[in-house]
């Protein structure tokens, strides 16, 4: 009740000083080391990062607040939880603070998935990188990860984005995924031809248009009420918005024209048309040409 009377408020109102009295106590590690509370006390903890993360910059609570996430995460019972806190963070978290943690946080995920690798873990993995893409772009976030260790990226790409076949468990992390992805292919030099990633071009886009039919419930998604466009690179007015992504393409309502807008727009980059021919050339005679029809109107 508590998270639904706050997320009421817009993105600019200030966290009531009602809520900022109760925030110390929520950050208590033993309310966190009760499994009972977790789910409602790390909602109510994303609305407080949603509504104004600036305060959370106060008396040390962002340290508190990672501190919790590095806890969360290296509890396979938990862990998906520390992963979406650290999302949320990501997500609305100021600008400079996201840049002075997040390799940080990155060196925690990198440890936890390096001593316990769960299919779930690398799952939720994928999707912080995700959202990574979606508030800083592909290229900075490529870019980010490889100052960490040359290379490091594709490996990501090989051993996570392409050889686990995943199915997501809501329907945002299924949309965050395709349109990161997308972004990844038609932003980076690197997955164009010549590119160093290049040999992942046709895989990915493979795993993309399996997790599109996976995930059928995306494909007419809604855009009404959505605000906050984020990138124009690749098509126009892609949109998101907190909890959920929506996606926008003038003239168009649902999810499937950005997916099939995004493959005609890489068909007609020179750099990435062979790949794309590629993978057109594994799809059926029927789906291919569907495809192929839809993607260049």
């Amino acid at each position: 009740m508590l998270a639904l009377l706050l997320n009421r408020r817009t993105e600019e109102a200030q966290i009531p000083p009602v809520y900022m009295v109760l925030l110390p106590h929520l950050l208590n590690p033993e309310v966190w080391s009760n499994p009972v509370n977790l789910p409602s006390v790390m909602h109510l903890l994303m609305v407080y990062m949603r509504v104004n993360s600036g305060e959370l910059a106060k008396e040390d609570y962002l340290i508190k607040i990672l501190t919790i996430f590095q806890r969360l995460v290296f509890s396979k019972s938990f862990d998906e939880n520390g992963m979406r806190l650290v999302n949320a963070f990501i997500d609305y978290g100021q600008r400079e603070h996201v840049d002075m943690y997040l390799d940080d946080i990155l060196r925690v995920v990198f440890k936890r998935q390096q001593e316990s690798q769960t299919y779930k873990f690398s799952r939720m993995f994928v999707i912080l990188i995700c959202h990574m893409v979606v508030r800083f772009g592909a290229v900075a976030t490529l870019a980010r990860i490889e100052n960490i260790q040359n290379g490091l990226f594709g490996n990501i790409v090989e051993k996570l984005f392409i050889a686990k076949a995943y199915t997501f468990r809501r329907s945002e992390d299924a949309m965050i995924f395709i349109y990161s992805v997308l972004q990844m292919l038609y932003c980076c030099a690197e997955f164009k031809i010549n590119g160093v990633y290049s040999k992942y071009t046709v895989d990915l886009l493979q795993v993309v248009h399996a997790s599109f039919h996976k995930h059928t419930e995306i494909i007419f998604v809604s855009t009404d009420g959505v605000h906050n466009a984020i990138d124009a690179d690749m098509v126009n007015n892609v949109l998101y918005h907190g909890d959920v992504i929506q996606f926008h393409i003038p003239g168009t309502e649902n999810f499937a024209k950005l997916y099939t807008h995004a493959i005609g727009q890489m068909l007609r980059d020179a750099a990435l048309k062979d790949a794309v021919e590629g993978f057109l050339s594994r799809l059926d005679v029927q789906e291919r040409e569907l495809l192929r029809m839809m993607s260049l109107r």
